[in-house]
C-alpha cells in the first residue's frame, strides 16, 4: 500500500515538472530571440598586432622514383600583443521582455591603451626583423559576436588615427571583429588608444594577451557573478552595483609576447546552467594552445522558476 501511495503521489509531482521543464525551455529560447536582435555573450580580445614574414620549409617530393629534398618559401604570421595594456568597461544592463519571459542585455563601453614593441631578441623566437613584411601590419580586435559592434568605434595609433575594417579578428573570438592597416617600421614603440561599444548579453569575458594586463569594470547591476580563468584582484558589491578590478601579469598568462600561432577560442562556463556558453575552442584554430578568459554573468539571483 505504502509503495502504491507513493507511485500515485509522484504523477502529480511529474506533471508539475514537466511544466516547469516546458516553460524553462520556452524561457531559454525567448531569451535567444531577443539576444538575436541584440546580440549574445561576448567574449572581447585584443588589440594584437599581425605581421606577415616569409619562412623556408624544406619539403621532400619524389621525382622519378628518386625522392628529392627542395626548400619553398611560405608565408605566416607573427602575433605581436602587447607590453602593457589598459581597458576599461561601463557595463550598463538593460531587462527585455517578451511575452512572460524575461532576459538581461548589456551595452558595453569599452576604452583602453596598449603598448606594442619588436622585443630586441626577435631572432630567439626564429624570426628576424628582415624577414618581417611591415608594410602589410594589422592591428586586430576580436569580437565574438560582431552584430552587436555600436557605430563610432575609432582606434589611433602614435596619435593619428586608424581607419578601422571588419573581420579579421582573433582566434580567440573564432575570427570574428575588426581591424586596421598599421603604419610602423618596427623601431620605438607603438602606442594605441581605441574606444568602441558591444552589446551583449548574459556574460561579458575579456582574452588578456601578452604582458601585464589591467582591466576595470563597473556596472549598476547588483547580482555580477565572475568566472573564467582569473578572479578580480579587487572588488566591490552593493545594492548601487559593482566594480571589480583584474591585474594579470604575463608570468600567470603563460603566454610569450611573440608568437607564431594564434591561440584558439576558451570556453566559458554558465554559472546558471552549469553549461558552456559564448564561443567554443575549435580543433581548426590554428594555435597550439587555448586562450583564457576572465569572465563577468550578469545573472537573476532568483527568478521565476527557483519561486
Amino acid at each position: 500500500m505504502t509503495v502504491i501511495i507513493g507511485a500515485l503521489l509522484a504523477i502529480p509531482l511529474m506533471m508539475v515538472y514537466a511544466l516547469v521543464w516546458d516553460r524553462q525551455s520556452q524561457s531559454q529560447t525567448a531569451q535567444a530571440s531577443i539576444a538575436q536582435g541584440w546580440g549574445g555573450a561576448q567574449v572581447l580580445a585584443g588589440p594584437v598586432l599581425i605581421i606577415p614574414f616569409e619562412s623556408e620549409n624544406v619539403e621532400t617530393v619524389n621525382e622519378n622514383g628518386k625522392d628529392r629534398t627542395r626548400t619553398v618559401k611560405v608565408e605566416r604570421f607573427l602575433y605581436l600583443s602587447p607590453l602593457t595594456h589598459k581597458t576599461q568597461t561601463d557595463l550598463t544592463p538593460e531587462r527585455r521582455r517578451k511575452a512572460i519571459y524575461e532576459s538581461v542585455l548589456f551595452r558595453a563601453a569599452q576604452t583602453g591603451r596598449a603598448s606594442f614593441a619588436l622585443p630586441a631578441d626577435l631572432n630567439r623566437y626564429g624570426v628576424t626583423r628582415e624577414v618581417l613584411k611591415l608594410d602589410r601590419a594589422e592591428l586586430r580586435f576580436g569580437v565574438s559576436d560582431a552584430r552587436g559592434l555600436q557605430s563610432g568605434a575609432k582606434a589611433s595609433v602614435n596619435g593619428v588615427g586608424l581607419e578601422l575594417l571588419p573581420g579579421k579578428g582573433l582566434n580567440a573570438t573564432n575570427g570574428s571583429g575588426f581591424f586596421g592597416f598599421v603604419t610602423w617600421d618596427g623601431t620605438g614603440a607603438l602606442d594605441v588608444a581605441y574606444d568602441f561599444a558591444v552589446h551583449g548579453s548574459g556574460s561579458l569575458s575579456l582574452v588578456p594577451r601578452g604582458g601585464n594586463t589591467d582591466w576595470q569594470v563597473k556596472s549598476p547591476w547588483a547580482h555580477p557573478s565572475f568566472g573564467g580563468n582569473f578572479l578580480p584582484a579587487t572588488r566591490k558589491i552593493s545594492d548601487a552595483g559593482f566594480t571589480a578590478s583584474f591585474g594579470i601579469p604575463n608570468l600567470a598568462l603563460g603566454q610569450a609576447i611573440v608568437m607564431t600561432d594564434d591561440p584558439s577560442a576558451p570556453t566559458i562556463a554558465d554559472p546558471a546552467n552549469k553549461s558552456s556558453i559564448g564561443i567554443y575552442p575549435t580543433e581548426t584554430g590554428g594555435g597550439a594552445m587555448q586562450s583564457q578568459a576572465a569572465s563577468i554573468h550578469l545573472v537573476e539571483p532568483v527568478d521565476l522558476y527557483s519561486q
